[in-house]
């Protein structure tokens, strides 16, 4: 056997693919920049958004802030122009309360004024038209019959237009309706009248006319206190400053020339107004109307003014009232119906025949007496004075009571009763000065009216009906009652002769400026 390899060759062949063309690198180029391209006009669309977005809301806020503005634009005018009518319808008050018939302001520009020049200028004119009867109708009484004295009216209609020197909005006009009460005797047309200084220092209460409403109007020609529960239902005038220390009420308006402090729950239920000086307010005291000052007016705590706050103000000085002389006439109060005429200067208690028993008699007395002396009439502890009729006691030695006075009518008719020290006396201690001790009483159908160009003092719990004039101070110390009746005065102004009015306010409210 033939051995032989065989030998057999494998050819193995290894097929591969055919090669991978690589991307095309321009082709990617392209698409990432059309990409970038395409987010780039993207976050363009979103810039162009937000800024529309954006001018839209600043056009917005622009338009706001110019709406508001103009909003506070026109309520600082509204403020102004208010507060200027108001000042000008107050003014219009006073000047009439102090005028005879032949000089009311009368007409459609009977007041005018200015209040001040920031942050403008404000201005008022009054139109006052007057009526003969309470209430009024159709008939009108006109300036020239009461310049000539041929009426005297019975009700005012005031209107007050204020505007300011802004160039926004319009003016603004507040109007009010009064009652005129025309004042016998020669202007005594307060409750409480001190030339000098007038204090109250614990629970007095000053009570208006019965049926007039808050006329009990108290005026000093120098400072005003108002320490501790007192309640005035009616105006405070005052030329200098009036301080009230805690709890002082006053119905209408305080009136001042210097400042004007409440420092402690006080209500004003009008117009506190300082023409030379500047108000402060503290605690709860609370303003039902304006706050007006020549200088500022400045709050604490939780004071309130629920009118116009008005600073840096030119409003005119409170009406001045000169204190009235008196001259004692024994033709005028025989006049007056006084038919009585005594003059005793025997102070002597223990002689037979003096002047307290000129005055004790009165007890029996039927007609109106006038007593002329010049005794210091003193009434002793537990003294009474009861009168059968009404008694005019005219002293240039003064009065006072040393504890316990009771003063009564004998009937059930009510008398009046006149404690005069003349205007001619000169004051010097106790010489012509009128004082009330402890406990004085007197019955609230006795009338009585003091008057004296000295001090006039009361001291503690006394009550009374009528008025009191001082020539120097008055002081007025714990528990003291006063109503308001406005007494004639024969020897000063002559019977029936009105030189001034009570005003008592019958509605007061804003109307449409040219009304």
């Amino acid at each position: 056997m033939l051995n032989h390899s065989t030998r057999v060759e494998s050819t193995f062949v290894m097929q591969t693919s055919p090669p991978v063309r690589p991307m095309n690198r321009e082709i990617s180029k392209q698409s990432d920049i059309a990409g970038q391209e395409g987010q780039q006009g993207s976050a363009l669309i979103v810039v162009v958004i937000l800024l529309t977005v954006a001018s839209m809301l600043g056009n917005w806020a622009f338009n706001s802030a110019q709406h508001s503005a103009s909003a506070a634009m026109v309520t600082g005018k509204q403020v102004d122009a208010t507060a200027a009518a108001d000042a000008g319808l107050n003014l219009a008050v006073q000047t009439i309360g102090g005028s005879e018939p032949t000089t009311l302001p009368c007409g459609p520009t009977a007041v005018s004024g200015t209040l001040g020049t920031v942050p403008a200028q404000a201005s008022y004119s009054v139109s006052i038209t007057y009526y003969p009867v309470y209430p009024p109708d159709d008939s009108i009484l006109s300036c020239d019959q009461l310049a000539a004295g041929d009426a005297i009216p019975a009700a005012a209609l005031i209107t007050s237009e204020g505007t300011t020197t802004s160039t926004v909005y319009g003016n603004e006009a507040m109007q009010a309706l009064v009652q005129l009460n025309p004042v016998p005797g020669g202007g005594f047309n307060s409750a409480i009248f001190a030339n000098g200084t007038l204090s109250f220092s614990n629970q007095a209460t000053i009570n208006g006319q019965p049926g007039q409403g808050s006329n009990a109007n108290v005026y000093s020609n120098q400072s005003m206190t108002c320490a501790n529960n007192e309640v005035i239902h009616g105006s405070a005038i005052v030329q200098g400053t009036f301080d009230a220390t805690n709890r002082c009420s006053v119905d209408d308006t305080v009136y001042a020339s210097g400042n004007v402090a409440f420092s402690n729950s006080g209500t004003v239920g009008g117009d506190i107004k300082s023409s030379r000086g500047s108000i402060s307010l503290s605690n709860t005291n609370i303003v039902d109307g304006s706050a007006i000052a020549e200088g500022t007016v400045s709050m604490e705590d939780q004071a309130t003014v629920l009118g116009n706050i008005v600073q840096d103000a030119v409003i005119p000085d409170p009406p001045y009232q000169a204190f009235p002389s008196f001259t004692f006439s024994s033709t005028d109060w025989g006049a007056a119906g006084f038919t009585t005429l005594v003059t005793d200067d025997d102070c002597n208690k223990n002689d037979p025949v003096n002047v307290y028993n000129d005055i004790s008699s009165m007890s029996s007395a039927t007609s109106p007496t006038v007593i002329e002396t010049s005794c210091s009439i003193v009434w002793s502890n537990n003294s009474s004075l009861v009168l059968g009729s009404s008694l005019a006691v005219i002293s240039t030695g003064g009065f006072s009571s040393m504890n316990r006075l009771i003063v009564s009518p004998a009937g059930s008719s009510p008398e009046d009763l006149y404690l005069v020290v003349p205007s001619s006396v000169t004051c010097s201690g106790s010489t012509g000065a009128i004082s009330f001790a402890n406990n004085t009483s007197i019955s609230p159908d006795v009338h009585l009216f003091l008057y004296s160009p000295c001090n006039v003092a009361f001291s503690n719990n006394q009550g009374t009906f009528g008025q009191v004039y001082a020539g120097g101070n008055v002081s007025i110390a714990n528990l003291f009652s006063l109503t308001y009746i406005p007494m004639a005065l024969p020897s000063v102004s002559g019977i029936g002769n009105p030189l001034a009015f009570q005003t008592n306010i019958v509605y007061e409210r804003q109307v449409a400026p040219g009304n």
